[in-house]
Protein backbone atom coordinates (compact mmCIF):
# COMPACT_ATOMS: atom_id res chain seq x y z
CA UNK A 1 0.00 0.00 0.00
CA UNK A 2 2.91 2.39 0.67
CA UNK A 3 5.20 1.35 -2.21
CA UNK A 4 4.23 3.10 -5.44
CA UNK A 5 6.95 1.66 -7.68
CA UNK A 6 7.26 -1.75 -9.36
CA UNK A 7 8.31 -4.38 -6.84
CA UNK A 8 8.25 -8.08 -6.04
CA UNK A 9 8.28 -9.53 -2.53
CA UNK A 10 10.21 -12.69 -1.68
CA UNK A 11 8.86 -13.75 1.68
CA UNK A 12 11.12 -16.26 3.43
CA UNK A 13 9.05 -18.52 5.67
CA UNK A 14 11.83 -19.65 7.99
CA UNK A 15 10.07 -22.81 9.26
CA UNK A 16 7.11 -21.01 10.82
CA UNK A 17 4.42 -23.22 12.36
CA UNK A 18 1.42 -20.88 12.37
CA UNK A 19 0.35 -20.96 8.73
CA UNK A 20 1.97 -17.62 7.87
CA UNK A 21 3.39 -18.89 4.58
CA UNK A 22 0.05 -20.24 3.38
CA UNK A 23 -1.68 -17.02 4.38
CA UNK A 24 0.87 -14.78 2.64
CA UNK A 25 0.88 -16.83 -0.58
CA UNK A 26 -2.69 -15.78 -1.28
CA UNK A 27 -2.32 -12.08 -0.54
CA UNK A 28 -0.93 -10.73 -3.80
CA UNK A 29 0.51 -12.06 -7.05
CA UNK A 30 3.64 -9.97 -6.37
CA UNK A 31 4.53 -12.19 -3.39
CA UNK A 32 6.64 -15.32 -3.75
CA UNK A 33 6.81 -17.42 -0.59
CA UNK A 34 10.05 -19.35 -0.06
CA UNK A 35 9.51 -22.13 2.45
CA UNK A 36 12.32 -23.53 4.59
CA UNK A 37 11.64 -26.71 6.53
CA UNK A 38 14.09 -25.65 9.21
CA UNK A 39 14.96 -22.31 10.77
CA UNK A 40 18.00 -21.27 8.73
CA UNK A 41 18.62 -18.21 10.88
CA UNK A 42 18.86 -14.65 9.65
CA UNK A 43 21.85 -15.19 7.34
CA UNK A 44 20.52 -18.47 5.97
CA UNK A 45 17.06 -17.01 5.47
CA UNK A 46 18.39 -13.99 3.65
CA UNK A 47 20.47 -16.25 1.43
CA UNK A 48 17.33 -18.15 0.49
CA UNK A 49 15.87 -14.81 -0.57
CA UNK A 50 18.95 -13.81 -2.57
CA UNK A 51 18.99 -17.17 -4.33
CA UNK A 52 15.34 -16.79 -5.35
CA UNK A 53 15.61 -13.35 -6.96
CA UNK A 54 14.47 -13.46 -10.58
CA UNK A 55 14.80 -10.93 -13.37
CA UNK A 56 17.13 -7.95 -13.35
CA UNK A 57 16.15 -5.64 -10.48
CA UNK A 58 17.77 -2.28 -9.79
CA UNK A 59 17.60 -2.69 -6.03
CA UNK A 60 17.44 -5.49 -3.48
CA UNK A 61 15.80 -4.56 -0.19
CA UNK A 62 15.86 -6.50 3.07
CA UNK A 63 13.07 -5.73 5.51
CA UNK A 64 12.58 -7.63 8.73
CA UNK A 65 9.11 -8.87 9.58
CA UNK A 66 8.92 -6.56 12.62
CA UNK A 67 8.96 -3.30 10.67
CA UNK A 68 6.12 -0.98 9.72
CA UNK A 69 6.45 1.16 6.61
CA UNK A 70 5.05 4.64 6.06
CA UNK A 71 3.94 6.17 2.75
CA UNK A 72 6.74 6.57 0.18
CA UNK A 73 9.15 4.96 2.64
CA UNK A 74 11.54 3.86 -0.12
CA UNK A 75 12.14 7.23 -1.77
CA UNK A 76 14.80 8.70 0.60
CA UNK A 77 16.93 5.55 0.36
CA UNK A 78 16.84 5.32 -3.42
CA UNK A 79 17.40 9.08 -3.76
CA UNK A 80 20.49 8.86 -1.53
CA UNK A 81 21.96 5.99 -3.55
CA UNK A 82 21.21 7.65 -6.89
CA UNK A 83 22.90 10.86 -5.67
CA UNK A 84 26.10 8.94 -4.83
CA UNK A 85 27.20 6.39 -7.44
CA UNK A 86 29.88 5.05 -5.08
CA UNK A 87 27.32 4.12 -2.41
CA UNK A 88 25.84 0.64 -2.53
CA UNK A 89 23.84 0.26 0.70
CA UNK A 90 21.48 2.63 2.50
CA UNK A 91 19.52 1.96 5.66
CA UNK A 92 17.30 3.56 8.24
CA UNK A 93 19.79 3.21 11.10
CA UNK A 94 23.49 3.63 10.46
CA UNK A 95 26.33 2.68 12.80
CA UNK A 96 30.01 3.53 12.94
CA UNK A 97 32.22 0.65 14.05
CA UNK A 98 35.60 0.49 15.74
CA UNK A 99 37.03 -3.01 15.52
CA UNK A 100 39.13 -4.41 18.38
CA UNK A 101 41.04 -7.61 18.95
CA UNK A 102 38.06 -9.54 20.31
CA UNK A 103 35.09 -7.20 19.95
CA UNK A 104 33.94 -3.96 18.42
CA UNK A 105 32.58 -0.61 19.57
CA UNK A 106 29.43 0.63 17.87
CA UNK A 107 28.21 4.23 17.71
CA UNK A 108 24.65 4.68 16.43
CA UNK A 109 24.08 7.62 14.13
CA UNK A 110 21.18 10.02 14.52
CA UNK A 111 19.63 12.59 12.23
CA UNK A 112 18.22 12.28 8.76
CA UNK A 113 21.41 11.95 6.74
CA UNK A 114 22.42 10.78 4.28
CA UNK A 115 25.62 10.24 6.23
CA UNK A 116 28.48 7.77 5.71
CA UNK A 117 28.38 4.77 8.03
CA UNK A 118 30.27 1.51 8.42
CA UNK A 119 27.08 -0.52 8.51
CA UNK A 120 23.30 -0.18 8.64
CA UNK A 121 21.18 -2.39 10.84
CA UNK A 122 19.58 -5.23 8.97
CA UNK A 123 15.92 -4.47 9.63
CA UNK A 124 16.09 -2.11 6.64
CA UNK A 125 18.82 -2.48 4.02
CA UNK A 126 18.27 -0.94 0.59
CA UNK A 127 21.03 -2.11 -1.76
CA UNK A 128 21.96 -1.78 -5.38
CA UNK A 129 21.54 -5.15 -7.06
CA UNK A 130 25.12 -4.79 -8.32
CA UNK A 131 26.34 -4.43 -4.73
CA UNK A 132 24.62 -7.67 -3.75
CA UNK A 133 26.03 -9.36 -6.85
CA UNK A 134 29.58 -8.38 -5.93
CA UNK A 135 29.33 -8.89 -2.17
CA UNK A 136 27.72 -12.32 -2.39
CA UNK A 137 25.65 -14.09 0.24
CA UNK A 138 25.41 -13.60 4.00
CA UNK A 139 27.83 -15.45 6.29
CA UNK A 140 25.99 -18.41 7.80
CA UNK A 141 28.84 -18.95 10.24
CA UNK A 142 27.05 -16.36 12.38
CA UNK A 143 24.39 -18.88 13.37
CA UNK A 144 20.79 -18.02 14.22
CA UNK A 145 21.16 -14.24 14.35
CA UNK A 146 23.21 -11.19 15.42
CA UNK A 147 25.70 -9.04 13.47
CA UNK A 148 25.08 -10.49 10.02
CA UNK A 149 24.48 -6.88 8.94
CA UNK A 150 27.86 -5.77 10.36
CA UNK A 151 29.65 -8.39 8.30
CA UNK A 152 27.75 -7.80 5.07
CA UNK A 153 28.26 -4.03 5.10
CA UNK A 154 31.94 -4.37 5.97
CA UNK A 155 32.41 -6.82 3.10
CA UNK A 156 30.71 -4.42 0.69
CA UNK A 157 32.88 -1.60 2.02
CA UNK A 158 36.01 -3.69 1.47
CA UNK A 159 35.09 -3.81 -2.22
CA UNK A 160 34.68 -0.04 -2.34
CA UNK A 161 30.93 0.37 -1.89
CA UNK A 162 29.81 3.18 0.40
CA UNK A 163 27.25 2.63 3.16
CA UNK A 164 24.79 5.40 4.04
CA UNK A 165 22.72 6.16 7.14
CA UNK A 166 19.39 7.61 6.00
CA UNK A 167 17.20 8.38 8.99
CA UNK A 168 14.00 8.74 6.99
CA UNK A 169 11.58 8.37 9.90
CA UNK A 170 9.43 6.28 7.56
CA UNK A 171 10.46 2.82 8.83
CA UNK A 172 9.43 1.82 12.35
CA UNK A 173 11.22 -1.17 13.87
CA UNK A 174 9.65 -3.20 16.69
CA UNK A 175 12.76 -5.03 17.90
CA UNK A 176 12.92 -8.70 18.89
CA UNK A 177 9.33 -9.49 17.89
CA UNK A 178 10.64 -12.66 16.21
CA UNK A 179 13.22 -13.84 18.73
CA UNK A 180 10.77 -13.73 21.65
CA UNK A 181 8.67 -16.33 19.82
CA UNK A 182 11.50 -18.91 19.82
CA UNK A 183 10.74 -21.16 22.78
CA UNK A 184 13.19 -20.74 25.62
CA UNK A 185 15.69 -18.65 23.68
CA UNK A 186 15.97 -15.91 26.31
CA UNK A 187 16.56 -18.43 29.09
CA UNK A 188 18.72 -21.05 27.36
CA UNK A 189 22.47 -21.28 27.97
CA UNK A 190 23.03 -19.84 24.49
CA UNK A 191 21.00 -16.68 25.12
CA UNK A 192 20.80 -13.84 22.60
CA UNK A 193 23.37 -11.87 24.60
CA UNK A 194 25.74 -14.86 24.54
CA UNK A 195 25.13 -15.26 20.79
CA UNK A 196 25.94 -11.60 20.27
CA UNK A 197 29.18 -11.87 22.23
CA UNK A 198 30.21 -15.02 20.35
CA UNK A 199 29.47 -13.44 16.97
CA UNK A 200 31.38 -10.26 17.85
CA UNK A 201 34.42 -12.41 18.67
CA UNK A 202 33.93 -14.33 15.41
CA UNK A 203 33.80 -11.10 13.40
CA UNK A 204 36.77 -9.56 15.23
CA UNK A 205 38.87 -12.60 14.33
CA UNK A 206 37.60 -12.59 10.75
CA UNK A 207 38.23 -8.90 10.17
CA UNK A 208 41.65 -8.98 11.79
CA UNK A 209 42.70 -11.34 8.99
CA UNK A 210 41.11 -9.06 6.41
CA UNK A 211 42.76 -5.90 7.76
CA UNK A 212 45.73 -6.32 5.42
CA UNK A 213 44.87 -4.12 2.40
CA UNK A 214 46.64 -6.62 0.13
CA UNK A 215 44.28 -9.39 1.24
CA UNK A 216 44.54 -12.33 3.61
CA UNK A 217 45.89 -14.98 1.23
CA UNK A 218 49.65 -15.31 1.57
CA UNK A 219 51.29 -14.81 -1.79
CA UNK A 220 48.29 -13.12 -3.43
CA UNK A 221 48.42 -9.46 -4.35
CA UNK A 222 45.65 -6.98 -4.92
CA UNK A 223 42.39 -8.67 -5.84
CA UNK A 224 42.34 -12.39 -5.02
CA UNK A 225 40.14 -14.39 -7.42
CA UNK A 226 39.91 -18.07 -6.46
CA UNK A 227 39.39 -20.83 -9.03
CA UNK A 228 39.23 -24.54 -8.21
CA UNK A 229 42.10 -26.42 -9.88
CA UNK A 230 40.11 -29.45 -10.96
CA UNK A 231 37.43 -27.28 -12.56
CA UNK A 232 40.05 -25.12 -14.29
CA UNK A 233 41.55 -28.20 -15.92
CA UNK A 234 38.10 -29.53 -16.88
CA UNK A 235 36.85 -26.22 -18.29
CA UNK A 236 39.51 -24.24 -20.24
CA UNK A 237 37.00 -21.45 -20.92
CA UNK A 238 37.54 -20.22 -17.35
CA UNK A 239 41.22 -19.54 -17.99
CA UNK A 240 40.57 -18.10 -21.44
CA UNK A 241 37.96 -15.70 -20.07
CA UNK A 242 40.21 -14.63 -17.20
CA UNK A 243 43.26 -13.95 -19.38
CA UNK A 244 41.10 -11.98 -21.80
CA UNK A 245 40.00 -9.65 -18.99
CA UNK A 246 43.09 -9.54 -16.76
CA UNK A 247 46.72 -9.03 -17.71
CA UNK A 248 50.14 -9.29 -16.03
CA UNK A 249 50.09 -5.59 -15.16
CA UNK A 250 46.80 -5.83 -13.26
CA UNK A 251 47.01 -5.88 -9.48
CA UNK A 252 45.19 -9.20 -9.25
CA UNK A 253 45.99 -12.83 -8.55
CA UNK A 254 44.23 -15.89 -9.90
CA UNK A 255 44.46 -18.25 -6.93
CA UNK A 256 44.33 -21.84 -8.20
CA UNK A 257 43.05 -23.78 -5.19
CA UNK A 258 43.84 -27.50 -5.11
CA UNK A 259 43.11 -29.08 -1.72
CA UNK A 260 44.67 -32.51 -1.42
CA UNK A 261 46.75 -32.22 -4.62
CA UNK A 262 50.52 -32.58 -4.95
CA UNK A 263 52.05 -29.23 -6.02
CA UNK A 264 54.59 -30.61 -8.50
CA UNK A 265 52.33 -32.79 -10.66
CA UNK A 266 49.57 -30.19 -10.60
CA UNK A 267 51.94 -27.44 -11.74
CA UNK A 268 52.99 -29.66 -14.63
CA UNK A 269 49.35 -30.29 -15.58
CA UNK A 270 48.63 -26.58 -15.62
CA UNK A 271 51.74 -25.82 -17.66
CA UNK A 272 50.74 -28.45 -20.21
CA UNK A 273 47.12 -27.28 -20.38
CA UNK A 274 47.73 -23.53 -20.59
CA UNK A 275 50.32 -21.08 -21.89
CA UNK A 276 51.51 -19.62 -18.59
CA UNK A 277 54.53 -17.69 -19.90
CA UNK A 278 52.59 -14.45 -20.42
CA UNK A 279 49.74 -15.25 -18.04
CA UNK A 280 48.50 -12.88 -15.34
CA UNK A 281 49.71 -13.42 -11.80
CA UNK A 282 48.92 -16.98 -10.65
CA UNK A 283 49.17 -18.51 -7.19
CA UNK A 284 48.95 -22.28 -6.88
CA UNK A 285 47.59 -23.41 -3.52
CA UNK A 286 48.10 -27.16 -3.39
CA UNK A 287 47.59 -27.89 0.30
CA UNK A 288 46.33 -30.69 2.54
CA UNK A 289 42.56 -30.92 2.42
CA UNK A 290 40.82 -29.57 5.54
CA UNK A 291 37.87 -27.44 6.58
CA UNK A 292 40.22 -24.92 8.20
CA UNK A 293 42.11 -24.41 4.96
CA UNK A 294 38.85 -24.03 3.04
CA UNK A 295 37.75 -21.34 5.48
CA UNK A 296 41.01 -19.40 5.20
CA UNK A 297 40.94 -19.49 1.41
CA UNK A 298 37.25 -18.55 1.29
CA UNK A 299 37.90 -15.69 3.69
CA UNK A 300 40.70 -14.26 1.57
CA UNK A 301 38.83 -14.54 -1.73
CA UNK A 302 37.45 -11.34 -3.18
CA UNK A 303 35.44 -13.55 -5.57
CA UNK A 304 35.22 -17.03 -7.05
CA UNK A 305 35.64 -17.82 -10.76
CA UNK A 306 33.49 -20.92 -11.13
CA UNK A 307 30.44 -22.42 -12.77
CA UNK A 308 29.73 -24.47 -9.67
CA UNK A 309 27.54 -23.61 -6.73
CA UNK A 310 30.03 -24.16 -3.89
CA UNK A 311 28.69 -24.29 -0.36
CA UNK A 312 30.27 -25.03 3.01
CA UNK A 313 33.16 -22.60 3.60
CA UNK A 314 32.65 -20.94 0.19
CA UNK A 315 28.89 -20.42 0.56
CA UNK A 316 29.05 -16.64 1.00
CA UNK A 317 31.57 -15.69 -1.69
CA UNK A 318 30.42 -13.90 -4.83
CA UNK A 319 30.67 -16.28 -7.79
CA UNK A 320 31.24 -15.46 -11.47
CA UNK A 321 31.42 -17.85 -14.40
CA UNK A 322 33.25 -17.39 -17.71
CA UNK A 323 30.31 -15.52 -19.20
CA UNK A 324 30.32 -12.98 -16.36
CA UNK A 325 33.94 -11.95 -16.63
CA UNK A 326 33.07 -8.31 -17.34
CA UNK A 327 31.19 -8.14 -14.03
CA UNK A 328 34.20 -9.70 -12.29
CA UNK A 329 36.43 -7.06 -13.88
CA UNK A 330 34.16 -4.31 -12.52
CA UNK A 331 34.42 -5.84 -9.05
CA UNK A 332 38.22 -5.81 -9.35
CA UNK A 333 38.29 -2.20 -10.50
CA UNK A 334 36.12 -1.18 -7.56
CA UNK A 335 38.46 -3.02 -5.18
CA UNK A 336 41.50 -1.37 -6.80
CA UNK A 337 39.93 2.03 -6.22
CA UNK A 338 39.34 1.10 -2.58
CA UNK A 339 42.95 -0.07 -2.19
CA UNK A 340 44.22 3.17 -3.74
CA UNK A 341 42.18 5.25 -1.30
CA UNK A 342 43.34 3.14 1.65
CA UNK A 343 46.99 3.58 0.72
Amino acid sequence: AHTDCPFHIYLVDNASTDGTGEWAAGLDERITVIRSDENAGVSGGRNLGIDAIAGDPDYVVFLDNDVELMHDWWRPFVASLEADPTAGIAGELGVRLELHAHDRTATTLTGTGPEPADMVTGFCMVMRAETVRETGRFDEGLGLFWHDDDDYCLRAGRLGWGVLHVGSGRVAHYEHRSSVLVDGIWHAPDTPSAMSQRNRRYLASKWARLANPDGSLDGARGVAIVVFADELLEDPTLFAAYTAAFGPDDDATLVVYAPGAAPGPLAEQLQQAFDLDDAPDLLLLAVPESEDTDQLVALGADALLTSRDPRDAFHAAARFDAGEIDALRRLAERRWTRLAVAS
